[in-house]
């Protein structure tokens, strides 16, 4: 409209005033939520600045300053200046941006871990109730239908509420290896004489063909880990063998393949009705194989068998064989010892 001259002096004039507007709108600005990418103070430092400059042209138009070169160099400059410094923030903005990001993905990706183990313990807890309530049937079945014989009926339901009391200890044990609270407490004791004691009490010793060293096995380990590693196994091999059919129990020194002595513990029974088991899911908690659902069971000896011997630095294998199967359990002669204090908690 060819008014350059009046334009350039309002625009001088409305500078000043309309910088204060910013900073003022920034100082009551309330305060964010989240961490602001740019700091105020950061925003106060540059506007004061920016204002400053911009006031020179004002202030010469108004006749405080006199009107010099180096003043429209400066403010040539500043448009230059102006620029980088907006850069800078720029990129600082998205270099935060960036990091809140991934640090909104590291939460979410913590919560959707959250999420996937609370599904796994629910799963694991509806498992365990499954399990629960189909291996108490059968022995609770037993109870009943023995209580009215008399003393006839004493060893079947003697025999009924050891399974029920297996079954729970079982549980038990599967529940604190879970919360990472058992420690083995290791004393020297005879491996021969936890051996022979633990098959005694066993379902049906007089199946098992049993050879063991004739002199005293001395070996530094939790004596109840390891009457709950054998009766386990030897449990397993009473359960899923053909009837009255022999089963191996050997007990024979062995040195690992890192030098270390030990025992071995060799456990051999036939294939029964249930069939050969996967290699690879044997020893997985709950595993059973599909022929085996018919018979009870609850999925956690095998799996306590392994989680067990390697809390005491053990081993076990599983191996099938023309129609026999063959467990094979080692332990070092001495373990690490472990001194029981408040924070160790053993097998009960």
């Amino acid at each position: 409209f060819g008014c350059t001259q009046q334009s350039l002096q309002i625009i001088n004039t409305l500078a000043p005033p309309l910088s204060l507007w910013v900073v003022l709108t920034l100082l009551v600005a309330s305060k964010p939520q989240q961490k602001p990418t740019i700091g105020k103070a950061v925003l106060l430092a540059y506007l004061a600045g920016y204002g400053l400059l911009n006031s020179i042209p004002a202030l010469i138009h108004v006749g405080l300053i006199e009107e010099s070169f180096i003043f429209f160099v400066g403010n040539i400059s500043l448009l230059v200046l102006d620029g980088l410094v907006m850069l800078v923030i720029l990129n600082v903005r998205q270099r935060r941006f960036k990091e809140q990001h991934q640090a909104v993905a590291t939460q979410l990706s913590i919560q959707q871990e959250q999420a996937r183990l609370n599904e796994q313990y629910l799963e694991e807890q509806r498992k365990l109730l499954a399990m629960l309530a189909h291996e108490m049937k059968t022995p609770l079945a037993n109870l009943r239908t023995w209580m009215e014989a008399g003393p006839k009926g004493r060893p079947v339901m003697e025999r009924a509420i050891v399974d029920m009391d297996r079954v729970i200890e079982r549980c038990v044990h599967a529940g604190q290896l879970s919360d990472q609270s058992l420690k083995p407490l290791n004393e020297w004791l005879d491996v021969v004489e936890l051996t022979q004691s633990v098959l005694d009490t066993s379902r049906q010793p007089s199946r098992v063909q049993l050879s063991l060293p004739g002199d005293v096995c001395p070996a530094l380990v939790d004596a109840q880990m390891l009457s709950i590693v054998l009766s386990n196994v030897l449990e397993n091999a009473y359960k899923y063998s053909d009837t009255d059919t022999p089963i191996v129990l050997a007990l024979a020194p062995q040195t690992h393949d890192d030098g270390r002595p030990g025992w071995r513990w060799r456990i051999e029974n036939t294939v029964g009705e249930a069939g050969v088991p996967e290699a690879d899911k044997v020893f997985d908690k709950y595993y059973r194989s599909a022929k085996a659902q018919r018979q009870s069971g609850s999925g956690l000896g095998l799996f306590l068998v392994k989680s067990l011997l390697e809390l005491m630095h053990g081993t076990v294998s599983y191996t099938p064989l023309f129609e026999r199967v063959r467990f094979e359990v080692w332990l070092p002669m001495q373990g690490e010892p472990v001194q029981a204090t408040d924070e160790t908690i053993g097998l009960s």
